[in-house]
């Protein structure tokens, strides 16, 4: 399969900036990311994504280019792209979806995206699968991109691997109201406001392996 994605009605394409939601290329990434509407039909994949799905193990695409979750898990992902795709306001919501081989859940992050193709009822979702390496944007990208200091880039790092304030604190020698005030900065500079919608930002950055 080529580096051009996959569309539902069968021919190659890229998404545009909009659809990406950062203008960032994230067909390389690592994580798997798709974009769907407000009916969970796919409308883009990246590589990691198909994969992914064609191994079936626990979402999967059906015969309408729909997103499929287990059936006890289906209602929650709807809410999630129901609340980032028609609901004013608009939020981002995780979504724990188990798998048939048994292996740990997958985590899927539901964000709104901007308007795309004359509709802003798309959601990005991204889905975290805890047996894969952790993974971080790289610390100078971040810098760059954002316009962050070096110790705001260094907490958002650990926020991008999951990590909590108490745990950020820890691995850095700061205090926690320290890592507080550095995250409303990097908040205030990615125009975020939640832990979890930065996380899903920082997630569709090219990332740097972290030991």
């Amino acid at each position: 399969m080529d580096d051009a994605q996959q569309s539902t009605d069968g021919e190659r394409t890229r998404p545009s900036d909009t659809e990406t939601g950062t203008g960032v290329v994230y067909e390389n990434a690592d994580r798997a990311m798709l974009v769907v509407d407000e009916a969970r039909r796919i409308r883009v994949t990246n590589n990691a994504a198909r994969l992914l799905l064609d191994n079936e193990d626990g979402l999967s695409i059906d015969a309408h280019h729909t997103l499929r979750s287990p059936v006890r898990t289906a209602p929650g992902l709807q809410v999630a792209v129901t609340r980032a795709t028609v609901r004013t306001p608009r939020a981002t919501t995780a979504v724990i979806c188990p798998r048939r081989s048994g292996a740990r859940p997958y985590v899927l992050t539901v964000s709104p995206l901007g308007p795309a193709h004359g509709s802003d009822r798309r959601a990005l979702v991204v889905i975290h699968d805890p047996a894969l390496p952790t993974r971080a944007p790289a610390a100078v990208l971040l810098r760059q991109y954002f316009r962050l200091t070096a110790s705001e880039a260094r907490v958002a790092r650990h926020l991008a691997r999951g990590e909590d304030i108490a745990e950020i604190a820890a691995a850095l020698g700061i205090a926690r109201t320290t890592v507080r005030t550095h995250l409303q900065h990097v908040f205030d500079k990615t125009g975020t406001s939640r832990q979890a919608e930065l996380a899903t930002l920082l997630g569709r950055f090219p990332p740097e392996a972290v030991a």
